[in-house]
């Protein structure tokens, strides 16, 4: 079956979107550069710690840090037991994401500047749970 894959010759030669890895062998090569999505930076990082004091209970988030800044794009929801979270409403048995006990999660965020849709809220089935939330943005 290898002997039927046709490669791509590009724009600047032949196989020029792969790397010789030997004799005629051919791999298609990929690059990344200049990654600066949910940059982590010096006096760039936001975040905020809440604690889900009653099992199966919203909360939203409060404090400093608590919604998301201007400029912000992701915030990285961790709590060592599992809980939900949704953005900029209260999470319920229908509404919000699940995050797994002890998992980071990061998800893309919208500001809106209205503090009550830029906050998140939470919810777990432990009671005494902490939710540590962090805002990132591009570098």
């Amino acid at each position: 079956m290898a002997d039927n894959i046709q490669l791509d010759e590009g724009s600047s030669g032949k196989y020029a979107a792969t790397e010789e890895v030997s004799s005629n062998i051919h791999v298609q090569k990929f690059r990344m550069q200049s990654i600066s999505a949910a940059g982590l930076y010096k006096a760039q990082v936001k975040a905020c710690v809440t604690t889900l004091t009653n099992a199966d209970t919203n909360y939203a988030a409060s404090g400093t840090n608590a919604a998301i800044p201007s400029g912000y794009r992701y915030v990285v929801v961790y709590c060592a037991s599992p809980c939900v979270v949704a953005m900029g409403e209260a999470t319920s048995a229908t509404v919000g994401v699940y995050v797994g006990a002890g998992a980071p999660t990061v998800f893309p965020v919208l500001y809106t500047g209205t503090t009550a849709d830029d906050t998140p809220n939470f919810q777990s089935s432990t009671a005494g749970a902490v939710v540590r939330h962090t805002w990132l943005k591009d570098l």
